[in-house]
């Protein structure tokens, strides 16, 4: 994590890369830490603009978490909400949407309104609303962070 946030993003992957052969190797392919460390390699993929690999590797961390986790788990929700955005850089907003509305429900289910990963949601949806050019949804979820912030 030290390397990523100091942007060397090769020695990051590198090390992300050797995390995840150990855990491949010692907890198997099927286990929630093998698929963070698919998730850590695409987010990096990601950062430096590498769309289609993040997309592989998050792909891959959401099958192990959907499969070990259940669909409904806050981790899987994770690797969705992670997906999202890459298929909005791709252009495809309703994918990408569908998917912010899936992470939301399975976070207001499970942790409720009030948790820091459900506001992240909405604040990462208002985003998306932005970059789409749909100010009203945009507007109208500002004003539900605001009332759950009770402001």
């Amino acid at each position: 994590m030290a390397h990523w946030r100091k942007k060397d993003y090769d020695t990051a992957l590198a090390y992300y890369e050797k995390a995840l052969a150990i855990r491949k190797e010692l907890l198997g392919e099927k286990h929630p830490d093998t698929a963070t460390s698919y998730n850590n390699i695409g987010g990096i993929h990601r950062h430096i603009g590498d769309q289609d690999t993040a997309l592989a590797y998050y792909e891959k961390a959401l099958a192990i978490r959907k499969e070990i986790l259940g669909e409904k788990h806050p981790n899987t929700a994770i690797s969705l909400g992670n997906i999202a955005p890459v298929y909005i850089s791709q252009g495809k907003y309703r994918e990408g949407e569908q998917l912010f509305r899936q992470v939301l429900t399975i976070f207001e289910d499970s942790l409720g309104i009030n948790h820091p990963y459900t506001i992240t949601t909405l604040e990462r949806m208002t985003d998306m609303y932005e970059k789409i050019g749909n100010e009203a949804e945009a507007e109208r979820i500002r004003k539900q962070l605001k009332e759950i912030r009770g402001e």
